[in-house]
């Protein structure tokens, strides 16, 4: 089953109450048997990320040769921020991808999805 990123993401935001910007590429699509644990996971990170900064979250989907990029990204003021759940890693395995958090204290926090392209 091929899973549209694009169409995920925009999904979500019109389900969720959050302040964003999105772009967004098109033909972002990956393989899996179930979309929920993505939603799930990305429903987290949001969550992270609201409670993490201040204002809008921006949320960029890239289209690379041979992969795809999902980063969520937020300015805060804050100096530490509680670890995010290590579980995260186990449910992008099942999608051929990866997490990294990246935190820059006082300035932003950031989650990027790294995915494996499939071709149409």
């Amino acid at each position: 089953m091929l899973i549209d990123l694009r169409e995920l993401i925009l999904l979500i935001k019109q389900n969720k109450e959050f302040d964003s910007h999105v772009c967004l590429d098109l033909g972002c699509s990956i393989e899996g048997h179930n979309a929920k644990p993505l939603v799930k996971t990305i429903n987290y990170i949001i969550n992270y990320l609201k409670e993490a900064g201040n204002g809008e979250i921006q949320i960029d989907l890239d289209s690379h040769h041979s992969k795809h990029q999902l980063v969520f990204i937020v300015h805060t003021g804050k100096q530490t921020l509680p670890p995010p759940s290590d579980q995260l890693q186990s449910i992008m395995n099942s999608y051929y991808g990866t997490i990294q958090w990246i935190f820059e204290p006082e300035k932003y926090a950031k989650c990027q999805l790294s995915f494996n392209a499939v071709d149409k």
